[in-house]
């Protein structure tokens, strides 16, 4: 996916997901930048559990893997790609390729901006209540 953001929005957040395969594939991007410097590559996977893949998975470059690094080229907690507490299948610590590209966000901060919905959708208010029955 691409999320080609303005500079603050979280754009994708995956929050206690489960990434799976039916077994026959040999390589996973999370994301591709679009290259473009007037968009923002923002996009999050937290305490998700990922399907091992044996191959080339990891964060996509614009181009295949000597394409356009994302924008920015370095993540921080507000722009980028992000990753908190990510396993494999069996919870076990997993390895990303391109891992320069993303910011490992601390305890603290997935506790403040990435813990739950209302944390996630908070930004979105607009008087908007996302929870409304």
């Amino acid at each position: 996916m691409q999320a080609r953001v303005d500079v603050g929005n979280k754009g994708f957040v995956f929050l206690n997901c489960d990434l799976t395969t039916d077994g026959t594939a040999t390589y996973m991007y999370l994301c591709r930048t679009a290259g473009n410097a007037s968009h923002y590559d923002n996009i999050t996977f937290a305490n998700c559990k990922m399907a091992e893949i044996y191959g080339t998975s990891g964060w996509g470059l614009s181009g295949g893997s000597n394409g356009t690094a994302p924008n920015p080229s370095t993540a921080t907690l507000e722009n980028g790609y992000k990753i908190y507490g990510c396993t494999d299948l069996n919870g076990n610590s997993i390895s990303v390729n391109n891992s320069q590209y993303a910011y490992t966000l601390s305890a603290e901060e997935f506790q403040a901006h990435f813990s739950s919905r209302e944390v996630v959708l908070s930004a979105y208010t607009g008087g908007v209540n996302w929870f409304a029955e």
